[in-house]
């Protein structure tokens, strides 16, 4: 793996080495599960693979905090309508179909791209059953479009 390593907006086998420690922080009973590999051309492959996790509450604290009542940056509990989708999705299990496709430069003999796709959406409306929840839980939760989760706010923020 090239020590510059690119996956979505963030560069370096340290940040890649991030990202499997907050799935694996934030999420509980993690599988993944290859289903095809596919040699593409200019030196890619795919593999395609399910990616099973379950909501903690230290997924929706970390991953979807815009689900508790914020007062100023400190917490003070639920909001009424946003009590009913934590509820709904704490302890839930999500199978997600996803793909991952390496980038691999011949030259230097090493991954030097990967870049991974999940189909959240798809998952969450089978949980939750209409687009407007799974919109506001998607709107502001701390994942990026290409399945990084970012840093929570600080105070300041």
């Amino acid at each position: 793996m090239s020590p510059d390593i690119v996956i979505g907006e963030q560069s370096g086998v340290d940040a890649l080495i991030e990202q499997w420690r907050r799935y694996s922080t934030y999420f509980g009973n993690l599988n993944f599960q290859l289903k095809g590999m596919e040699e593409q051309p200019f030196g890619a492959l795919v593999a395609t693979a399910s990616f099973s996790f379950t909501i903690t509450e230290t997924s929706l604290r970390h991953v979807f905090p815009h689900l508790l009542a914020t007062s100023g940056a400190e917490h003070t509990g639920f909001g009424t309508e946003h009590a009913m989708l934590w509820t709904r999705l704490l302890g839930r299990r999500l199978d997600c179909r996803c793909s991952l496709r390496f980038q691999w430069d011949d030259s230097a003999g090493r991954v030097t791209q990967l870049d991974w796709k999940m189909d959240l959406l798809t998952t969450l409306l089978r949980v939750l059953g209409n687009l407007e929840d799974v919109n506001y839980l998607l709107e502001k939760a701390l994942i990026t479009p290409t399945n990084l989760i970012k840093d929570l706010p600080t105070k300041a923020e």
